[in-house]
């Protein structure tokens, strides 16, 4: 079960990660600039892990990770929080 619901506006797309953002994050995350203030960079296979445990993790009603796309790339990933519910 996705927890996690999806925002729209004209300049940003929140939504959950699906299984096949694998082939659009995997360059990011190899990317040295884009992985520059993170944990370094990731190969293929470290991202597919990162991107299970993410899915994981929200499957279970944790936001994990984010991400705004600007002109229909990934721009930012961001957050952890446990999602409010009834108010808590």
């Amino acid at each position: 079960m996705n927890c996690m619901t999806a925002l729209q506006t004209a300049r940003l797309n929140l939504r959950p990660f699906p299984e096949d953002d694998l082939d659009g994050l995997s360059p990011l995350m190899a990317n040295t600039d884009f992985m520059r203030f993170s944990l370094g960079m990731f190969s293929r296979e470290q991202t597919a892990r990162f991107l299970e445990k993410v899915r994981r993790r929200n499957r279970a009603g944790l936001i994990l990770e984010r991400k705004t796309v600007f002109r229909g790339f990934p721009a930012i990933v961001f957050g952890i929080s446990r999602e409010q519910r009834n108010g808590h």
